[in-house]
């Protein structure tokens, strides 16, 4: 299982899977087993997750055309 060791920048302490609330970011930052994780928590951005997580998970798609003025990045996994 990985395991963020890495604080976020806000500072927020984890939260359990019972205090998930449908804006809670589910990134797990901690926990050896499912009924041990440690979830992100912060207000969701993107899908299930911040920013900062968001920008982790996913990857941008690049379109050929993008250098010659083609349409914005889409995030996908």
């Amino acid at each position: 299982m990985f395991e963020c060791k890495e604080v976020s920048a806000t500072g927020q302490a984890p939260i359990k899977f019972d205090e998930l609330t449908p804006l809670s970011c589910r990134f797990v930052v901690a926990g050896d087993k499912p009924s041990d994780y440690l979830f992100c928590g912060m207000r969701k951005k993107v899908r299930s997750y911040c920013q900062e997580h968001a920008d982790r998970c996913y990857y941008k798609l690049v379109r050929k055309d993008e250098a010659n003025g083609g349409v914005d990045n889409a995030y996908s996994f």
